[in-house]
């Protein structure tokens, strides 16, 4: 059965090296003020919110994959709704000089006229808390991964595709691609580390994702690479070194990625007569994935910094 503590700590390292990832930019000169802090919950909830939504493409049982999915996903969609929101309450209250408590409707209104990426990315994440919500009470079959999938997509790159780097439509693109491909690659394992239970899901889901996961990471490291030469004249020298520090972390990551494979990978898609002798402990798969996405989340905080770094 599912460990209690796999939720727990699952946050802990997220949060942690997320906050790590914040506190790293703004030593290197980065935004770090509020709005970081708010973007960083909500692109975290987001991109776990796919990979939920994603999980059952991986497993021979799909739908009981995905029904274990379901109050999770209802859980994370709603609070990356809630950081929506949010994002759009600090930037009204940013931009007229006042508390977030003391926000009128007029300046709320501004900021959704002007930022319809947020505004968009939080309806859609409402609507996939509430469709999760509704099936989970009614006891129905989960919302298909063909159908949750794309909404998810569509929430992630809304705010980032219409943002500082999308002035060219090239940059919208590369933007896109990149978010999209970073969220799947974390979002999909932190769900690995949630709802997978006992070796032979492990097994069979564990070797799908790997061979993904390296289409994925080439995309970031080649979208991050081309988007940042692109627009490397457009910004300070804060920015810069923001970028370069979320590029360092990703070839770290890359070298985590191959020890995984020649590691974990390798022992836990092993499979034998019956399920007790397939690949690894349960636990211990669950450890080096919450490990390994512990290590993304730095780059996720970086990337929250750099979103809003001159």
């Amino acid at each position: 059965m599912r460990s209690p503590s796999a939720p727990a700590a699952l946050a802990a390292a997220a949060g942690a090296l997320g906050i790590t990832g914040v506190l790293l930019a703004a030593a290197l000169g980065g935004a770090h003020d509020i709005a970081v802090w708010v973007r960083l919950v909500a692109d975290l909830a987001g991109m776990l919110t796919l990979g939920l939504a994603a999980l059952p493409l991986l497993t021979e049982d799909r739908a009981t994959t995905g029904d274990r999915c379901l109050a999770p996903l209802a859980v994370v969609a709603g609070l990356w709704a809630a950081g929506g929101a949010a994002q759009t309450a600090v930037s009204a209250a940013q931009r007229v000089g006042v508390s977030v408590l003391r926000v009128d409707v007029g300046a709320l209104a501004d900021v959704v006229r002007s930022g319809a990426g947020v505004v968009l990315s939080t309806v859609v994440a409402l609507v996939l808390a509430l469709w999760a919500a509704v099936v989970l009470l009614r006891g129905s079959s989960a919302p298909a991964p063909t159908v949750a999938v794309p909404l998810a997509v569509l929430g992630l790159i809304a705010g980032p595709a219409t943002g500082h780097l999308s002035l060219t439509d090239v940059g919208s693109i590369l933007v896109s691609a990149h978010v999209a491909a970073a969220a799947w690659w974390c979002g999909t394992l932190a769900a690995m580390a949630l709802v997978l239970r006992g070796r032979g899901q492990w097994a069979q889901a564990l070797p799908r994702f790997s061979s993904l996961a390296l289409w994925a990471v080439a995309l970031v490291g080649a979208t991050g690479v081309t988007s940042a030469l692109l627009h490397s004249t457009d910004f300070g020298a804060a920015y810069l070194r923001v970028a370069i520090a979320k590029l360092l972390v990703l070839v770290l990551l890359v070298g985590l990625g191959w020890h995984q494979r020649r590691t974990w990978l390798a022992a836990a898609s092993r499979r034998g007569i019956d399920e007790k002798a397939w690949g690894i402990d349960e636990k211990a798969s669950m450890l080096r994935a919450i490990l390994e996405v512990g290590a993304i989340t730095v780059a996720f905080g970086l990337a929250a910094s750099l979103s809003l770094t001159a």
